[in-house]
């Protein structure tokens, strides 16, 4: 028993191509959100201050949510094939937008005040679209371990990110143009290889995200805290903007890490320790000294980075435990905290708009940490709270029931299930795999599923694969 235990760890350790082919398209979406979201609005003209850059910057955070709500509003109107085939050209020159105009003024060139929000509110609209995009990507890259996925895009989006810097800032748009083309590419690659149901929607409620009062309630605090911190950290300027997106590298690399030794990770338990970074962060970045303000920002940046990654993940999962589309299902959810962002976004940008005092900004982050805390006081009193919000990248629970208890059939049938669900293979490739264990040849195969025999034979081949 033990030992089948440690094959069927080892199998779950295995990463297969079409995994290593999602993680590195993830990480190029990364890097380029990183660029698009943040980065490239420090190359403005000089004309545009602090201020104008901070406003013009605030519409990446309306196009996100905007996009989250608009594909949640779609659910019974659009199929998958849709989605893939033509909103995906849409959104990919939405998103090259914002590196056109950049690179437009490295050579001295300014556009006026509207066309710099019409870049960033499309660059935010492509945001949301490609993330929903690659979180459903987690299915076409017949990812087991959504947390690794994940966590190990972040990782890779944010040393993308570092390799930017090295080169001339003219050259950085070019860089978020490069990585949206590669990622956009990738994940045309990564959805020709798969057979899921091209005309699947949403048909059930059921089958949303269900607004639950112990995780958004805390989520769009979450949310707040990371928008007004990160509006901070560019209205300081200098070296905290860098070290800021640098410290998503440790974010992504400290869940990585934690899922990888197996440690159970859940949005409850995530929460309890990004309350004590989050407070910290709080309290250290208002005041007027860089040590402190650099500590700060890296905790804000570094919790927003890990915070992402495990939400990501339990949003994945609830889609594949609910056999939903990504897009639909987690439409609404995942809007919160994107929503929770642009309020602090927003509180940030009056702060600076009405020259607030630095006693006011101290005010401010106390009472951020008052509520944070007792929002997280107040939803945490079951012991049973999230129990479905577990996010585990361990192998598959064995199977609770006793071989005397059930008949040769069922067990034989949960076990090919179990097994295609360990190697991600299609619902077509399961019912295949049930006649191959039984000892059936392709004639037998394609008579019985009414397939022809080259049909027949790329199934087997891929089920051995």
């Amino acid at each position: 028993m033990d030992g089948s235990v440690e094959k069927s760890k080892q199998r779950q350790q295995h990463i297969g191509v079409m995994e290593v082919f999602g993680t590195g398209g993830f990480s190029f979406y990364f890097a380029y959100a990183l660029l698009g979201f943040f980065w490239l609005f420090t190359s403005l003209p000089p004309e545009y201050d602090g201020l104008a850059r901070a406003f013009i910057q605030g519409f990446v955070f309306c196009g996100i949510p905007a996009a989250f709500l608009t594909m949640h509003l779609l659910r019974s109107r659009l199929s998958r094939n849709a989605l893939y085939q033509h909103l995906m050209p849409l959104f990919f020159a939405l998103g090259m937008v914002l590196p056109v105009v950049s690179l437009v003024s490295q050579f001295g060139i300014n556009s006026p005040l509207p066309v710099y929000i019409v870049a960033a509110l499309s660059t935010g609209l492509a945001g949301g679209y490609l993330t929903l995009r690659w979180l459903d990507g987690c299915g076409s890259a017949r990812v087991h371990q959504h947390l690794r996925f994940t966590s190990a895009g972040v990782v890779g989006g944010a040393l993308l990110f570092l390799l930017v810097n090295l080169a001339a800032p003219a050259a950085q748009p070019v860089f978020a143009m490069i990585y949206l083309l590669a990622s956009c590419l990738i994940l045309v690659f990564l959805q020709t290889r798969t057979e899921r149901n091209a005309e699947m929607v949403i048909k059930s409620r059921k089958q949303l995200l269900p607004f639950t009062k112990e995780v958004e309630p805390t989520i769009f605090v979450y949310g707040i805290v990371f928008g007004l911190g990160f509006a901070l950290m560019f209205w300081f300027g200098g070296h905290l903007v860098l070290f800021g997106l640098a410290a998503v590298l440790l974010g992504g690399a400290a869940v990585f890490v934690l899922d990888f030794v197996g440690v159970r990770i859940n949005i409850a338990n995530t929460q309890r320790v990004l309350l004590v970074v989050t407070v910290a962060a709080c309290l250290l970045l208002p005041f007027d000294h860089q040590v402190s303000r650099t500590v700060g920002v890296v905790l804000i940046a570094a919790s927003w980075a890990a915070f992402n990654a495990i939400n990501w993940a339990n949003l994945v999962r609830h889609s594949v435990s609910q056999k939903a589309l990504v897009f639909f299902s987690i439409a609404s959810g995942a809007s919160v905290s994107t929503l929770g962002f642009l309020s602090g976004w927003a509180l940030a940008l009056a702060y600076v708009l009405f020259d607030l005092s630095q006693t006011f900004l101290i005010a401010i982050m106390l009472a951020l940490v008052f509520t944070l805390v007792l929002v997280v006081m107040l939803f945490y009193p079951q012991q049973q709270h999230h129990k479905d919000s577990n996010v585990s990248t361990a192998q598959p629970e064995p199977i609770a029931i006793a071989q005397e208890e059930l008949g040769d059939k069922a067990l034989f049938r949960i076990r090919c299930e179990k097994v295609s669900e360990l190697y991600g293979l299609s619902p077509r490739e399961r019912d295949v795999l049930i006649y191959l264990a039984r000892g059936r040849n392709a004639n037998h195969i394609q008579k019985e599923l009414c397939v022809s025999p080259h049909t027949a034979k790329s199934h087997i081949y891929n089920i051995y694969r």
